[in-house]
């Protein structure tokens, strides 16, 4: 399995030819569990297994983020207003 990791995320590729029992190759999509990990370690995603599946997961993670930076903003300001 190979494992590439940037920054807070990271990736799995397994499958393949180079497994012992042939499978379809597959990326998992991985996070930091805590800032004390030194590499991503908690899986977020299935084995995605298209450039299609990637493209969604991906873009729904983008778009989920969106709505939390403007919750977090938002709670931050109230926080500060009181």
């Amino acid at each position: 399995m190979a494992d590439i990791t940037k920054g807070r995320f990271g990736l799995h590729r397994g499958g393949g030819k180079h497994e012992p029992v042939p499978a379809a190759a597959y990326v998992q999509i991985y996070v930091k569990s805590s800032v004390l990990s030194r590499a991503p370690d908690l899986a977020i995603s299935a084995h995605l297994m298209t450039e299609a599946e990637i493209d969604e997961f991906v873009d729904d993670a983008l778009a989920e983020l969106a709505e939390i930076r403007i919750d977090a903003k938002k709670a931050l300001a109230a926080a500060d207003s009181n």
